[in-house]
């Protein structure tokens, strides 16, 4: 059992195991900083890097393309990285069950 929290990005929908997440928040446009050609939050006492899921994921998504005056952050544990979403959606606990032998044997 692995609880997750699914959350859309650039139209398509994601489960982030929550081991994985320090903090989600809604953050105004206004409390982010330029640093050179990066944007930067400062929370936790930490300056945390934003990068938008989408675009990490090449969906072609920015940051500065929003319409609303929030954001939507996930604050990952052990980096100093938040990266921005569409919306979250639900915490959620799945069951992950590991590839059978005749598909994670398969060699290409």
């Amino acid at each position: 059992m692995e609880n997750v929290l699914y959350v859309q990005s650039g139209g398509d929908k994601y489960a982030i195991p929550l081991t994985h997440i320090r903090a989600t928040e809604k953050i105004e446009l206004n409390s982010i900083e330029k640093m050179g050609e990066d944007q930067f939050i400062q929370r936790l006492g930490n300056y945390f890097l934003i990068k938008s899921l989408s675009s990490i994921l090449h969906l072609g998504t920015k940051i500065a393309e929003t319409n609303s005056e929030k954001l939507n952050v996930l604050i990952m544990k052990n980096s100093l990285i938040a990266f921005t979403v569409d919306n979250i959606l639900k915490k959620e606990e799945i069951v992950i069950k590991p590839l059978p032998k005749e598909i994670s044997s398969l060699n290409f």
